[in-house]
């Protein structure tokens, strides 16, 4: 299906290409672009970071030049950094059937597999067959490790000197094997799970710096995961309220970016986004505020923007807000379903979401009891699905049993 829909997105910018005398056919565009182009530009935009446009073009090279399908490896590593895991697989395949001696494009169509089915399945399901010996150290002993008949130390070794022969084993294109024999080790690592070890060998593959593309591609893929792979599972998970609603172990508290609360004068909008933005990147997912924090959901409705132009799903953020009804409103008697749902109206409008993950709801005066109907107001609209969870801030234990008696999920007290 993906791969369907990129066809389809890929036809529609081709069908906007227009000459003086109308619009152009394929032939006629693949005469102005060149597969070289293509190819190039694709790598650069993947080694910098920008997969949808490095997809752009090496789409473009696969349905514009389909006589050079089978040169196509560099799109097939590209579908995998984009999630599209089968146009990976099926490229590499392809490729394999014109080019059969290539123990790198099995590697990769392997691990496109993993993705697919897991480690094990993959394994079952087994390799692209090589027709022809493997020559370039150490890709041997890396096929016969993702095999499961070589382990990681086999690897290294074989692309170490002999003591007193060479300064280093040559690889591709004249780069050091040692980052080679590093970079697929921790892609065994990846694939089988063991992030940590990963990590440690993406950092040394990174460290060599070869010039080739393989070379810039282990520097990218260290950063990658080290940021979205490696950091976050660092950071503890706690689960509560419906359907295991899952947050960081260590919260962004919203208080002090309130206007009037502070400390940092140089402190805006755009830099706690930015600063927002490497805390998530670290497992710090979740962020705290309150519909009286001045200026605050704006902020983090920046923010949600910000992590959805960078490719980010909505559900990667969780946004704790507050429900706390004016002091004078209360006393007026005056907080009922209306209130309620105009509040968290605004706080939906000043996030630009949908729904809230969990609202915390606060009560000035515990001596009006109508703080129970305002729960069951609250319970209506997790009914709905804009609020997700109910929490509570500054109840007691006797008020929190009141609130519980009533039948509501509470999922948490601040």
């Amino acid at each position: 299906a993906e791969s369907f829909r990129s066809h389809v997105r890929l036809r529609s910018r081709l069908s906007c290409c227009h000459t003086s005398s109308g619009a152009m056919d394929e032939q006629q565009i693949s005469s102005r672009v060149s597969f070289d182009t293509c190819t190039r530009e694709g790598m650069d935009s993947l080694l910098q970071g920008n997969i949808e446009s490095a997809l752009h073009r090496l789409d473009a090279a696969y349905y514009l030049f389909p006589e050079k399908r089978a040169l196509l490896w560099q799109r097939g590593i590209a579908c995998y950094y984009a999630g599209r895991y089968e146009d990976g697989a099926a490229q590499f395949e392809i490729d394999m059937e014109e080019n059969g001696c290539e123990v790198e494009e099995v590697l990769w169509h392997f691990m496109c597999n993993c993705k697919l089915w897991g480690y094990s399945r993959a394994k079952k399901q087994g390799f692209l067959r090589l027709r022809g010996a493997v020559t370039v150290a150490p890709m041997r002993e890396v096929l016969e490790l993702f095999e499961g008949g070589k382990c990681v130390t086999d690897v290294i070794q074989a692309a170490m000197p002999a003591p007193g022969q060479l300064t280093y084993v040559e690889s591709y294109n004249g780069s050091d094997a040692l980052a080679y024999a590093n970079f697929y080790s921790a892609l065994y690592y990846e694939v089988t799970e063991n992030f940590s070890a990963a990590m440690v060998h993406l950092e040394r593959a990174a460290e060599f710096q070869n010039p080739d593309f393989i070379g810039k591609l282990m520097k990218f893929h260290y950063e990658l995961y080290k940021l979205k792979v490696y950091f976050p599972r660092l950071m503890p998970r706690a689960l509560c309220g419906q359907a295991n609603h899952s947050f960081s172990a260590i919260i962004q508290g919203g208080w002090q970016l309130s206007k009037g609360h502070s400390t940092s004068p140089a402190q805006t909008p755009e830099s706690v986004v930015t600063s927002l933005l490497k805390a998530i990147d670290c497992g710090m997912t979740s962020v705290d505020c309150g519909d009286i924090y001045t200026g605050v959901e704006l902020t983090y409705g920046k923010l949600l923007n910000a992590h959805s132009k960078r490719g980010g799903k909505r559900s990667d953020i969780q946004i704790h807000t507050k429900l706390v009804p004016d002091l004078q409103v209360i006393h007026a008697c005056k907080v009922d379903e209306t209130y309620v749902r105009s509040v968290v109206s605004r706080s939906l409008g000043r996030l630009g979401t949908s729904y809230l993950d969990l609202v915390q709801f606060y009560w000035w005066d515990r001596s009006m009891p109508q703080f129970l109907d305002v729960v069951h107001y609250l319970s209506l609209l997790q009914q709905e699905g804009t609020v997700r969870n109910i929490g509570l801030t500054n109840f007691d234990v006797a008020q929190c049993q009141q609130i519980v008696a009533t039948g509501v999920e509470v999922a948490t007290v601040q």
